[in-house]
């Protein structure tokens, strides 16, 4: 973990070398300013955890630079030094915030001792406040992991959260829960107590990308009226999740790069190298190796992150598991909903544990969640199951009830239909589709809604059926 950085702000040089030269000793990474804007500089140029300040200082007075401080919403923690006849104004910082004051003349003891105070009361006033945006932490005890391939992921996970490694690789199809377990990773680590900082690649353009990773200096673009710090900054000692880092634009991750080899970076518009200690959890749905191929990921960022990887199953290899998250996922959402427990029945767990989920763990949340909100009844029934998981095998398979006749609306109703041909159930199927998206201007998540199927399995079967954009229209 990079060392403590503390700031010592007085205009006598003898007194800021007395106070410096102690803590320097101790390990702790200490910066020196002869007045309150110096001060400012330093603290908008660069993370300070703890800063020393006189009450009297030339310019802005000790009183003021605090003031100015708090209003910008700086991390640092405060402590005033003052004289004797001082103390009223002392006292008075700390209704602006300070932390704690000391009466000249200093003893390096004191000194010491009212620093690792200060960070402590840092370390916990940000524990807090990460645990409040993240009430629930996810812990491997809520990984479902019966089946034998979720129990070796699961065992080889618990030995990364507790090495020491800084890069961890995390694969897997959409939904398998790559969030999930990079929380759990963070949990089970040393670094549990420190923020975990989450960013999905994909949902940002470049630019915004950067600022928000690495922060930025005043006046780099119109809107920074003050420098801000990135969420690598926020997150020193703790943990970082790339969601998608294979969408993350290739010159960007050459910055993450280096970030990741020197433990350093610059914020926008910054030339001052910044340390931090941070361990990377990256993502991709994505096959790596073809995105490498096609220059989406950068191959020496790949092999610098795939130190550690991790490959989440499909719901498909993990039949195992099925009953068990589906009955966790039911407990949570009736509970949520402030409705009695509910049941699930055999045929409808059958039916649950038959079907492949080329959602995987997320569709079937996603379904199981409908259900509970949308259905009345004391159990969940076979009935309640969308015609994709009430029809063996493949979903929607139409070989049999084509042979029948068996029109999709004959067989949602469970209705036998009359004995004359018709048109087979994937040209109905592919027609319904087409008709959702329609009505939905192409937006897939509330055509998937009105067809009361999952977003995942809408994609799915457009690419089946080969349905295009240019169908739609």
């Amino acid at each position: 973990m990079a060392s403590p950085k503390v700031l010592v702000v007085d205009d006598e040089k003898l007194l800021r070398w007395s106070v410096a030269e102690p803590l320097r000793k101790e390990g702790f990474e200490v910066q020196e300013a002869a007045d309150g804007e110096s001060a400012l500089e330093l603290v908008r140029r660069s993370r300070v955890d703890v800063i020393l300040m006189d009450v009297r200082l030339p310019g802005k007075s000790g009183i003021e630079i605090l003031r100015i401080l708090r209003d910008e919403a700086h991390q640092s923690v405060v402590i005033m030094m003052t004289a004797f006849s001082e103390v009223r104004e002392a006292v008075e910082s700390m209704k602006l915030g300070a932390f704690d004051y000391l009466i000249k003349p200093l003893e390096p003891e004191a000194i010491e001792v009212i620093v690792k105070r200060a960070l402590e009361h840092r370390k916990l006033e940000r524990e807090v406040t990460w645990r409040r945006r993240d009430r629930k932490q996810v812990t491997f005890d809520d990984v479902v992991a019966e089946s034998q391939v979720m129990k070796r992921v699961v065992s080889q996970a618990k030995k990364v959260a507790a090495s020491r490694s800084l890069t961890v690789f995390l694969a897997g199809q959409t939904g398998t829960g790559k969030d999930f377990f990079a929380q759990a990773i963070h949990s089970g680590s040393e670094r549990s107590a420190a923020p975990f900082v989450t960013i999905n690649c994909s949902a940002l353009p470049e630019s915004l990308l950067e600022s928000e990773l690495f922060g930025y200096e005043k006046g780099t673009f119109t809107d920074a009226r003050t420098s801000r710090e990135g969420l690598f900054e926020l997150a020193d000692g703790g943990t970082v999740y790339l969601d998608e880092i294979a969408e993350m634009n290739p010159s960007f991750q050459t910055k993450l790069l280096r970030l990741i080899e020197d433990k350093t970076f610059k914020r926008l518009g910054g030339r001052r190298d910044i340390e931090v200690d941070v361990r990377i959890i990256a993502a991709t749905n994505r096959e790596v190796e073809q995105a490498v191929r096609e220059a989406q990921l950068r191959e020496d960022l790949y092999y610098r992150l795939k130190v550690v990887p991790i490959e989440l199953p499909p719901l498909s290899a993990r039949k195992e598991d099925i009953s068990h998250l589906t009955m966790n996922f039911v407990r949570q959402f009736c509970e949520e909903n402030h409705r009695p427990p509910i049941d699930v029945s055999p045929a409808a767990m059958d039916a649950l544990v038959a079907y492949d989920w080329p959602g995987n763990v997320r569709e079937l949340r996603n379904l199981l969640e409908r259900i509970v909100l949308l259905e009345k009844e004391d159990r969940i029934d076979f009935h309640h199951l969308p015609m994709e998981i009430r029809v063996p095998g493949d979903a929607l398979r139409p070989t049999q009830l084509a042979r029948s006749g068996m029109t999709a609306a004959a067989q949602a109703s469970g209705r036998e239909p009359p004995n004359d041909s018709g048109p087979s159930l994937p040209d109905v199927e592919r027609q319904l589709i087409i008709d959702a998206l329609k009505r939905s201007a192409g937006n897939q998540v509330r055509a998937a809604k009105l067809l009361g199927i999952s977003r995942d399995t809408l994609r799915y079967r457009m690419k089946k059926y080969r349905i295009e954009k240019k169908v739609l229209w």
